[in-house]
């Protein structure tokens, strides 16, 4: 299994051991959206202790182990033998949010906090399901920034061209983050989710990204498309966000609005569930959004109201 990058000075590090993947997905969930970092999820009693052997001197860990797990004896035994961890039981089918909470303060002295120090200049910009834009919004916030690094995550699909003053960064695994520089701008294009605290539960590669993206990240530009799915994603994104401790700013994108009977039952829908957070409506232009800011005087005609939205976006950035 893979681990996240932590600073163990922010706290205590966890680690699953539970058999019932519902009741799992349950807790990581709770502990995600209490600001705490999984960095191992153990499926098997043997994976559980021959990880603990290799890191018998980090004081820091917590083991939240379910009661299936393996015979009660046995647990006593091993936790006995790695007296400087801390272990905490939960039963799957009398699974207590409350309890569990209460019993992993009792085993903290400093708040649950994500464990990297925010980059000034990182912006993420992430999107609902659906390709509402994502690649193209990142390509467009990274052009208004002399020299901003554009960070994505490796996939087969098309990704447009980015504009010639940027550079774009490939990746494939979290190693990556170990290079970013506080005084350099990075864009990340961060793919798609529904709800962030079920996404960082995933223990593929996009959802390690995603919570990299949480600990990292300035601000995050969350991307809908204008249609009756968007606003839907939306509406479900909002509640799960509001759900998280000390999270990155946040600027709610509606992209491709358009104007007619349908879309403008869209558009109010927006502002009403957007009211008073931070949010910005980018008209249908195919042509704009192919085109990056030019500072040629000849091609100001060319500047349109798609243009001068994310300029005022980038603005409220810096």
């Amino acid at each position: 299994m893979s681990e996240a990058v932590i600073n163990k000075s922010s706290g205590r590090s966890f680690i699953t051991a539970i058999v019932n993947s519902e009741c799992e997905a349950e807790v990581a969930n709770l502990l995600f959206s209490h600001g705490n970092n999984i960095i191992y999820r153990a499926l098997t009693f043997s994976a559980l202790t021959n990880y603990l052997t290799e890191h018998n001197n980090d004081e820091h860990l917590t083991i939240i182990y379910s009661t299936d797990l393996i015979e009660k004896s046995e647990i006593a035994r091993v936790s006995k033998i790695f007296s400087n961890f801390r272990f905490i039981s939960i039963t799957p089918n009398q699974f207590d949010a409350t309890e569990l909470i209460a019993s992993i303060s009792e085993s903290i002295r400093k708040p649950m906090v994500r464990g990297r120090d925010r980059l000034d200049k990182f912006i993420a910009v992430l999107g609902s399901p659906g390709a509402p834009g994502v690649s193209t919004i990142a390509n467009q916030v990274a052009a208004r920034f002399q020299g901003a690094q554009l960070i994505a995550l490796k996939s087969d699909a098309y990704r447009a061209e980015i504009s010639l003053i940027n550079k774009l960064m490939i990746v494939e695994e979290l190693n990556f983050s170990d290079k970013l520089q506080s005084d350099q701008s990075y864009v990340m294009d961060a793919g798609s989710t529904k709800a962030l605290t079920s996404t960082l539960t995933d223990r593929r590669i996009s959802g390690q990204l995603q919570d990299l993206v949480l600990s990292c990240a300035k601000r995050i530009i969350y991307v809908i498309r204008a249609d009756t799915g968007g606003i839907n994603y939306l509406a479900k994104f909002i509640a799960d966000y509001q759900n998280l401790i000390s999270p990155p700013a946040i600027t709610y994108l509606l992209n491709q609005q358009r104007f007619d009977s349908a879309a403008r039952l869209v558009n109010t829908q927006f502002l009403s569930i957007v009211n008073g957070k931070d949010h910005l409506q980018l008209p249908f232009d195919y042509r704009a959004a192919q085109r990056y800011p030019s500072s040629d005087r000849s091609k100001l005609f060319t500047y349109s109201t798609f243009s001068k939205q994310l300029d005022l976006l980038c603005k409220g950035l810096v």
